[in-house]
């Protein structure tokens, strides 16, 4: 297959013209290391989202942490926040499934959980891992705040500890 010029989605070293996503934005793997928060903000269609799975796999190989990028646009189709929150986790799940070793994987969300709580299920997730967790949102300003905030799911986006 012929190299492109891609403008939707992440670029594909393999299969897109790309320059290196790793050398643009310095000081995030210093943020990493000291277990801070960050946020990449840029306009549209700047490598964003090419950073962050390029620096997910750096992070994998590398093999300190276990790095994970997931795209959460699709829980803001949760009819309220609890569903949105399973969307979420269902996604990472799904995203773990394709770039982790299974030893590092989530726990499957099922239907039959009752009161499910994101910040429970990420809390398992970290218990269960045995190397730190650095977890990649993308598409996180697709979410309504209301998805967040209500029943308490704030809770949700506060640090787990170990």
């Amino acid at each position: 297959m012929k190299k492109f010029f891609n403008t939707a989605g992440p670029c594909r070293p393999d299969k897109h013209y790309t320059v290196d996503p790793l050398s643009r934005l310095s000081g995030v793997r210093e943020l990493i290391d000291d277990e801070h928060y960050f946020v990449v903000h840029a306009p549209r269609q700047t490598g964003k989202t090419t950073y962050l799975y390029a620096l997910m796999h750096q992070l994998n190989q590398e093999g300190q942490y276990t790095a994970l990028t997931v795209n959460i646009q699709p829980a803001a189709s949760g009819r309220d926040s609890e569903h949105a929150m399973r969307i979420l986790a269902r996604a990472i799940y799904d995203q773990a499934t394709l770039y982790l070793p299974e030893t590092e994987w989530p726990e499957q969300i099922t239907t039959v959980q009752i009161d499910f709580s994101l910040r429970e299920y990420l809390k398992k997730w970290v218990q269960k891992n045995q190397k730190p967790i650095v977890l990649f949102i993308d598409e996180a300003d697709s979410l309504m705040d209301e998805l967040f905030l209500a029943n308490g799911n704030c809770s949700s986006c506060r640090a787990l500890p170990k």
